[in-house]
């Protein structure tokens, strides 16, 4: 193991310090082109929807929808619904 660290150290030392460089600007570069994307909501939905749950939720929180208006119809769960 001695023998591959002085080979190591022993190399073109340029050549070492460009490459851990290079490691280190990519990795650096990479974390910070990050862009949060942005849903857009289409709006056609406004005349049903009156507001919901934004911004960061935790998988564990629920979401929240307000209709805009009371539903005319209820179905049991699993019932199957004809359009």
């Amino acid at each position: 193991m001695k023998f591959l660290q002085l080979n190591f150290l022993k190399g073109n030392r340029m050549w070492n310090l460009f490459s851990i460089l290079f490691v280190f600007s990519t990795l650096f570069f990479q974390a910070c082109n990050k862009k949060e994307k942005l849903i857009s909501v289409d709006p056609a939905f406004s005349q049903y929807i009156d507001g919901y749950t934004s911004g960061i939720i935790s998988k564990t929180s629920s979401i929240k929808i307000k209709l805009a208006s009371e539903a005319s119809t209820t179905h049991a769960l699993g019932e199957v619904v004809d359009k």
